[in-house]
């Protein structure tokens, strides 16, 4: 055999090889595609560092306790880069619970889908929307009666104005006016039936503006077209000075107009009555509206505007430097969230905010945790106020009358949260006027009998040195609590000129890990920026866990509150100060902050930018929001809702580091790396003199 032949023998066999080998590779990539594909579809690594891609813990533990179906159908057409994140997040939701299941329309370019989608909601209210649809078609026989008495009376008006004998006057004027009107009838009565028509064919009818339409159009025609003719004819047939004939023409015509309008009365009497269909009309009305998320469960149906979904107001837009535009936040998940779990709840629970002075308003524009009360509101809380004093008169700046408590529904959790309250005026004390104190106090024990839980705020209170001591001391010391409110605590920093100042700004990176509603804030930062000590006389019936210290090398409870220039008190001073805490009594619960701003929209609403940009760019504190929401869900026996939430995925951060991953990181570092280099090297060298 030729060495040619060989050579070519060769060749075609190590093509034959290559070719088979490529064939092999190619079909084991394609296998593992498929089966990664069918068991790690929902698998996804999010290597944003604001988890951007991901659901929040929170978000998570709801979905996997979910037992009822939720269909979430997005209706969004625009085709921006911050709405497709925003999906593809929504997109996560289908992921992790089978009860769950996401379907993304565009409501611009899939007509056949979303006239379909309409469908299935018109479908769902078919039985509730049919009284409306009956009404819209009685009021349109109503048109169809109306449209032929005008007829007849066009007819009588004509043959009245052409007889010679009717003397010219305000009876002629009148009809002339009447007339008028007539002429313009027809066309109304085909444009409102034309525009019902249209209304009805469509995929998602809205039969409320319709029903509404015809109820407008035929009081027209009864109120201001008959009633205001019958009016004048019966003033002008008392002083008429027509011919009988003429006058017996016009009673016959005045007849006619109070039959037509009795017939109008008789058709509108039972259609206005009509109560039925405003679900369909609330769901119809907001879908209607561009770019939305509609959550379809077995019960009810929500709709999420985009424009809520998003933050950056307008407002604080102008709070950025000249040039900056930063990236719109999807707050989305906390909408969606929310609204899943007012679907798989029977009763939405309740939140009080008790203002304890009539000064520092709690909700509202002014309000002072309206950004906490509104966190609440997305997840499903229904959030309200009540003062004992009542609001001020702005003219002599005297309380008006109080209001009373608001009552809950039956079988509804409440929550109190008690606002620190103003001390009372030694004064007023003196004449017997204890203020509103003692009357939240009371009604705060009267809730606490029948099952509800508060959550107490109060802080530093110069009174207390003059002995009055916060109204709600003596029930916290019921619970082995006891507020030093006499005492602030304070800790040494080194000032820009290197001398060392007071600071009452106490940061907290480190949560007592004694319950979930702070093991889920794990590398959330926090800050009291005003806080008391708290002391715990341990009661045997009583559990009570710390949900907040201050820690520090230099930290003291400064006494003198009004001092200028506090130094550091070695006496009262202290590695760590408790702040927070939660405890419990049987089925009784109870939180206590010694700090009067810790939750306020001062310390909330504060963000990266500096005051006001939390909204924008994320919290500087979001531990802060995060500790209060936790603390409400534990006090409202919905312990399975405490996690981390979306809004703290805002901040880039790691968790808590252990003293062992400590002590592991450094060995890392200081041994892992330089052994790894040592070991590459020596394979290098030895390869080298292989070769």
């Amino acid at each position: 055999m030729s060495n040619t032949e060989t050579q070519n023998s060769r060749r075609f066999k190590y093509g034959v090889n290559v070719t088979v080998s490529v064939v092999i590779v190619l079909a084991i990539v394609i296998i593992l595609n498929i089966i990664s594909y069918r068991r790690f579809a929902s698998q996804r690594i999010d290597m944003t560092a604001t988890r951007l891609y991901s659901l929040s813990a929170q978000t998570k533990k709801l979905l996997g306790k979910m037992e009822k179906d939720v269909k979430i159908v997005t209706l969004i057409s625009r085709n921006a880069e911050e709405i497709n994140k925003a999906k593809d997040l929504i997109s996560e939701y289908d992921n992790y619970s089978k009860h769950i299941t996401v379907e993304h329309i565009d409501p611009a370019r899939e007509l056949t889908r979303v006239e379909q989608f309409y469908g299935t909601i018109k479908d769902r209210y078919a039985d509730t929307v049919k009284p409306l649809d009956v009404a819209i078609q009685r009021g349109r026989e109503g048109i169809e009666r109306l449209a032929s008495d005008i007829e007849q009376q066009k007819k009588l008006m004509s043959d009245l104005m052409a007889d010679k004998a009717f003397a010219d006057g305000q009876e002629k004027e009148l009809l002339s006016q009447v007339i008028r009107a007539f002429a313009r009838s027809s066309d109304q009565f085909k444009q409102t039936n034309e525009q019902i028509d249209k209304t009805l064919e469509s995929a998602l009818p809205d039969y409320s503006g319709s029903l509404d339409a015809v109820k407008t159009l035929l009081t027209h025609y009864k109120d201001n077209i008959y009633g205001s003719a019958i009016t004048y004819l019966k003033q002008f047939g008392a002083s008429s000075k027509q011919p009988n004939a003429i006058k017996e023409k016009l009673l016959e015509l005045s007849e006619s107009f109070n039959a037509s309008s009795d017939n109008l009365k008789s058709v509108l009497e039972p259609i206005e009555s009509v109560k039925a269909g405003e679900e369909y009309t609330k769901v119809m009305q907001q879908i209607a509206e561009p770019d939305s998320v509609v959550l379809i469960g077995q019960d009810q149906i929500r709709v999420i505007s985009l424009v809520d979904m998003f933050r950056m107001p307008e407002d604080q837009q102008r709070q950025l430097a000249q040039g900056q535009q930063p990236e719109l936040q999807f707050l989305g998940e906390e909408k969606i969230t929310g609204n899943l779990l007012a679907m798989s709840m029977d009763t939405q629970p309740l939140v009080v905010f008790i203002e304890g002075s009539p000064r520092m308003p709690v909700l509202g524009p002014q309000g002072q945790y309206q950004a906490v009360a509104d966190r609440l509101e997305n997840l499903n809380f229904e959030v309200k106020s009540w003062s004992t004093q009542g609001q001020r008169n702005p003219m002599t700046g005297q309380p008006g009358p109080p209001a009373p408590p608001p009552t809950p529904k039956d079988g509804q959790s409440v929550v109190w949260i008690v606002t620190p309250i103003e001390p009372v005026n030694p004064m007023m004390m003196q004449m017997g006027q204890m203020g509103g104190g003692k009357q939240i106090v009371d009604h705060v024990k009267a809730r606490m009998a029948e099952g509800d839980a508060v959550m107490f705020i109060s802080g530093p209170n110069p009174a207390a040195a003059m002995g009055m001591p916060d109204p709600t001391a003596e029930l916290l010391e019921q619970w082995g609590v006891t507020v030093q409110s006499g005492s602030i605590i304070m800790n040494e920093v080194t000032a820009d000129s290197r001398r060392t100042v007071a600071d009452t700004t106490l940061r907290v990176t480190s949560w007592p890990e004694d319950l979930p509603v702070t093991q889920a804030l794990s590398g959330n930062a926090g800050v009291f920026a005003s806080a008391s000590p708290i002391e715990i006389d341990k009661k045997d019936d009583i559990e009570t866990f710390k949900l907040a210290t201050v820690k520090g090398p230099r930290m003291w409870a400064q006494k003198d509150l009004r001092a200028e220039d506090p130094k550091y008190d070695e006496e009262n001073a202290a590695d760590q100060f408790t702040v927070a805490i939660a405890a419990s009594k049987g089925d009784e619960r109870i939180a206590v902050f010694a700090d009067p701003v810790w939750s306020t929209n001062q310390i909330v609403n504060y963000g990266l930018l500096g005051p006001n940009t939390a909204q924008m760019v994320g919290a500087m504190f979001p531990g802060n929001a995060e500790l209060f929401v936790n603390s409400v869900f534990w006090l409202s026996n919905m312990d399975e809702m405490i996690a981390a939430s979306a809004r703290s995925q805002d901040i880039r951060r790691i968790g808590n580091i252990t003293p062992a991953q400590m002590t592991g990181i450094r060995w890392l570092v200081l041994g892992g790396v330089p052994l790894v280099i040592f070991i590459v090297g020596i394979v290098v060298g030895l390869k080298r003199r292989a070769s």
